[in-house]
């Protein structure tokens, strides 16, 4: 009986220390930001072909599954993309603040401007509608190497790229000058 319990108890250690190191191995998304260009449909894959002209790296190539979920909130009337997500497992994401969630298949995404526009089929059946959601064309994304292909997690919209400089303190007219002494031009 010991030595049953024993073997039971060599094989959990074992595959607690394979799952643990497995876990190690994965590696974080990498990030970056850019330009959106272009999305194509792959024919019969279920994905599209997503290319973004990442700065400082030129333009790259992502597989985007076309199951998502999209964060938004409704402003005038028209859907304003925070994040499209690639959903990991059953669970819908959490809405946060005003946000909003919609969950479908992308049908398609396409330039107009300075804006994308994405075409979601939301619902199932006969219930199912096309809904469009826009976002700028400016995107922030994280992604994984699976395979030697670029695999999308999320997508965010992302402002503006370069801000304006504040100068740090600007200065007061007669706080340069010191004690008794008069201004240099007097």
């Amino acid at each position: 009986m010991r030595s049953l319990l024993s073997v039971v108890a060599v094989a959990l250690v074992v595959a607690g220390s394979a799952l643990a190191g497995g876990r190690k191995d994965q590696e974080p998304p990498k990030t970056g930001s850019g330009v959106f260009v272009a999305a194509t449909p792959k024919p019969g894959a279920g994905t599209f072909e997503l290319k973004v002209a990442l700065d400082n790296e030129g333009e790259k190539l992502f597989e985007l599954p076309a199951q998502v979920a999209v964060m938004y909130t409704e402003r005038n009337g028209q859907r304003q993309v925070h994040m499209v997500r690639v959903p990991g497992g059953k669970r819908a994401p959490d809405a946060k603040g005003k946000a909003l969630i919609a969950q479908g298949t992308l049908v398609k995404a396409e330039t107009q401007g300075a804006n994308v526009v994405l075409t979601l089929k939301v619902g199932e059946g006969d219930a199912a509608a096309e809904q469009q959601f826009t976002m700028p064309r400016r995107i922030q994304l994280a992604y994984h190497n699976a395979a030697g292909k670029l695999a999308v997690q999320h997508i965010n919209a992302a402002g503006k790229r370069d801000k304006a400089d504040k100068g740090g303190k600007r200065e007061r007219a007669g706080k340069g000058h010191q004690g008794d002494e008069p201004p240099e031009n007097f």
